[in-house]
Order: C-alpha cells, then sequence, then structure tokens
C-alpha cells in the first residue's frame, strides 16, 4: 500500500479503467484517514477496501438508473404524492470556473454526497448593508427554511461521476415551481437549455497552473455540496460552453 491501479481487481471485478482509478483515489484517502486518526494499518485497510467498493458500486448504480431514466429529455414522474419533471443535468465538468481549478479526481470522490441536495432557482443570497450605506449580496446556504420556501424547486437524485462530467437528475416539483420559477418551468416543457451552478462548499489552495490553457491560480478540493442552481437568465461560470446545464 497505497494501492495502484493493478491491485483493484483483487479486490472488485469488472471495473473501467476510469472506476478503477476512483476506487485507487477512495481507499487510499480512506486508508491514509484512518490511520492518522490512530487506526491499526489492518483494520483500516479492510475499512478502506469496503469504503472503496461501496462508493464504486454505488456510482454504477446510478448511473444506470440515470441511463434508464432518460429515454426523453424531460420525463414526468410522481414522488412523494407530488409530480415532478425529471431532466438530466451536468452540473460541472473539470476545469476552470472563476480562476478555480476543479479536478476530476475531486468532483468524482463524493459523488454521491449530491443526492438529495436542494435545487433552487438561482443561487440563494442574503443582503447585506455595508458602513457607507451600500448593500452587497453574501452567498448563503439553501439548507434553510426560508430558502426552501422562496427558491427551492425540487432536488438531485442519481448522480455520479462520468469524466469529466457530473452529471444527474433534477427532479422538479411542478407545484412549486409554478408559484416560484414560473420562468423555470416554461424552458423545461419546451425542452431547451437551461444554465446551471453549483452551490458548495470547498477548501481552496493557492496553487498557479494552467489546464487546457486556461490560468487559474486556485485548486479546489474537499468539496461539500449544498445546492445546485437552476439560472434561467444568467449564464453558470460552467456554462453550456463549457458542458454544463439542464
Amino acid at each position: 500500500m497505497p494501492w495502484t491501479i493493478d491491485d483493484v481487481d483483487k479486490y472488485h471485478s469488472g471495473l473501467s479503467d476510469e472506476q478503477k482509478k476512483k476506487w485507487v483515489s477512495i481507499a487510499n484517502s480512506v486508508l491514509t484517514t484512518c490511520v492518522e486518526k490512530g487506526g491499526d494499518e489492518s483494520a483500516c485497510a479492510e475499512k478502506a477496501i469496503r469504503t472503496a467498493n461501496a462508493r464504486v458500486d454505488n456510482q454504477k448504480q446510478n448511473k444506470a438508473v440515470f441511463s434508464a431514466n432518460m429515454s426523453k429529455l424531460v420525463e414526468q414522474k410522481q414522488f412523494d404524492g407530488k409530480d415532478y419533471y425529471v431532466v438530466p443535468v451536468v452540473l460541472i465538468c473539470e476545469g476552470v470556473h472563476n480562476d478555480v481549478f476543479y479536478s476530476s479526481e475531486e468532483l468524482g470522490m463524493l459523488a454521491e454526497s449530491w443526492n438529495g441536495r436542494p435545487v433552487t432557482r438561482n443561487h440563494p443570497v442574503q443582503v447585506v448593508s455595508l458602513d457607507d450605506g451600500s448593500e452587497v449580496e453574501i452567498p448563503i446556504s439553501a439548507n434553510n427554511p426560508t430558502v426552501h420556501e422562496r427558491q427551492t424547486i425540487g432536488k438531485l437524485f442519481n448522480v455520479f461521476f462520468d469524466a469529466p462530467k457530473l452529471k444527474g437528475e433534477a427532479w422538479i416539483d411542478i407545484e412549486k415551481a409554478k408559484a416560484v420559477a414560473q420562468d423555470v418551468l416554461e424552458l423545461l416543457e419546451a425542452e431547451a437549455q437551461i444554465e446551471v451552478s453549483t452551490g458548495m462548499f470547498q477548501f481552496e489552495n493557492a496553487e498557479n497552473g494552467v489546464w487546457n490553457n486556461e490560468d487559474f491560480s486556485v485548486v479546489a478540493h474537499d468539496i461539500r455540496p449544498d445546492h445546485l442552481a437552476f439560472l434561467p437568465d444568467q449564464k453558470g461560470a460552467c456554462s453550456w460552453e463549457d458542458g454544463g446545464g439542464a
């Protein structure tokens, strides 16, 4: 240890090269964290293997469900007694967005943790007054009652990483969208392109580099999902031109 791609078949067969990379990344990360916290190396290795197997299998299952569901661009389904529009989305792609580099390794590390996260109309913000009398908008989490009431229109499900893209399904509550996001609803019913933008917490390292001829000065890591914003009249950082959107 650490494990390499050549070791994966001993613990999980039938994986693609990309899935093996994912398995190795998860297993080595779990092992390192466990040992650093004082765990026995043998017990930590068993935990790392179980965790990597479970996460890779979950990603495979989500991808299969996603593919099976998306026979049409927008489908109408029932969930929890309500009518929903189900639409495929690309949440974000590997690349440089707003001067920050998001790697495939980081985007794919906890892809399943996006499941159940809120879908909102635009990003939630709080207006703050400054001493000079001006006002600024501060981004906030979507996970509070006020945002849920005013902006939340659905949830994410069946999210998986299909390098270099983070993909999934946005389940849009039709009645709620009628009340707070009629413009989003009209775009969905027209099967039109919709810009999206990820809302997430992340740590950032100051690091200059170049990715696909794009300069960056920051690298994101340890990403924690909060929400996905539908942007009916704005352009996302990972836009349609970059490969993102609904």
